[in-house]
Parts: structure tokens; sequence; C-alpha cells
């Protein structure tokens, strides 16, 4: 009993990838189970790699692609399409993945790169503490904080509306969406009865006049047949 329950459970556990946390398991994916390291081409980060200290930060730079994203977007694609890692800042990255689906991801629980956020200002700028002063401010009242949440509830409904367009196919069509057909429609047959009532009348008119040149032709006819007698 014991043996057939062990076999059971094996057989049923799902069988998960081995997930990157690290920079030792970044080296290890791209050089034991083929996979790409990437970030932006000619960014921040490549430099960060290329000029570091720490020998294996230094060796990231060597294993990273010859064909670097453009831009966040496609990098970030290129996650779900293909056997990619991809080095981005946590914050951006939250967003991006947000969009997406958080499902779909997963963020190494190491960050070999802090990157806090500045104001980049002249030497000795006048304006410089007041810059401090409010950024303080803004931070201990919370409101950097709130301005992430709404960043991440519009990322996550943006991705809601995707996943759901995806499941159930394309959405319905709303009436507000349909008015300006019903306004075109509405302007062809109001010009095509102006049209048809313009075409009656003519056409009428054209007939008594028609018939009355006609008996006009046959009186004249008839005079002349007298005047001949």
């Amino acid at each position: 009993v014991l043996y057939s329950g062990n076999l059971l459970a094996m057989i049923t556990v799902p069988s998960f990838e081995k997930t990157v946390n690290s920079l030792t398991d970044i080296v290890d994916a791209v050089e034991k189970d083929g996979f790409t390291l990437n970030l932006v081409g000619d960014s921040s980060y490549e430099l960060y790699l290329k000029e570091a200290d720490s020998v294996i930060t230094k060796n990231l730079y060597n294993l990273l692609s010859k064909n670097l994203p453009e831009n966040n977007d496609e990098g970030f694609d290129n996650v779900l399409k293909f056997k990619y890692i991809y080095i981005d800042s946590l914050s951006k990255s939250t967003v991006h993945i947000a969009k997406r689906g958080s499902n779909k991801f997963h963020i190494s629980r190491e960050s070999f790169s802090p990157q806090p956020l500045g104001i980049v200002l002249y030497k000795e700028a006048p304006f410089k503490d007041l810059f401090n002063r409010y950024l303080l401010y803004m931070n201990e009242a919370g409101l950097i904080d709130k301005w992430i949440r709404d960043v991440m509830d519009k990322a996550a409904i943006a991705s809601q509306e995707h996943n759901n367009h995806e499941n159930y196919g394309p959405l319905p069509i709303a009436l507000s969406q349909i008015w300006a057909a019903f306004f075109l429609l509405l302007l062809g047959n109001t010009v095509a009865f102006v049209v048809l009532l313009l075409e009656c009348c003519w056409g009428t008119n054209s007939r008594k006049h028609s018939a009355k040149e006609t008996n006009e032709a046959k009186e004249d006819d008839n005079k002349m047949a007298g005047d001949a007698n």
C-alpha cells in the first residue's frame, strides 16, 4: 500500500519548470537549459553588467543574446513565446506583467541592481532643496504608493479585458458604436424618398404636358382637315 501510494503520488504530482531566482540560476539556465538572456539594447542595464566588478555579474554580460530587443514590450512578449530570461527594473516589470497576466510570469527573488529614482539637476541648483522636501512629503504622505497602486490597478484591468477578449472572442457591439450606421441608413432612405417624390411629380407633369401636346396636335389636324373640306 505504501509503495502504490507513493507511486500514485509521483505520477499525479504536476511537473513544473525550474524557476530562476538568483544570478547563478541565470547562468545555469542559459548554459544548461538553453535559455536566452535579454535586456533592452544600449540601456543602462547593459552598461551596468559590462562595467560590474563582480565576476558573476560580468559573466551575465558575456551571456547576453546578440539580438537584443529594442523595447520592453518586445522583451516581455519574447518571454511568453520563447525560452527567454529578461532583465528589467522591478517596478517596470511589475507593470508589464500585470498587463499581460501575472500568472504567466515568474519574477526572481534576488535583485542584483538596486535602482533608486531621482531628479537630475545642474550643480548647485537653487531649487534642489525644494525638490527634496516635496519628494519627502509625497513619500511620507503615501502618494507615491498610491500612484503605484493606481498604475497596477489599471494594468490589471487592461489585462483582464484582454484575457476576456481572448477567452470569449470578440466583445458584443454596443448601440453607441453603430449609431453612425443607422444615421447613414436613415439619411439614405430620406434622400431616396425625396428623389422618388421628385420623380413622381416630374413624371406626372411630363405625362400631362405630353397629353396636352398630343391633344393640341390633334386639334390642329382636325382644323386643317376642316379647312381642306
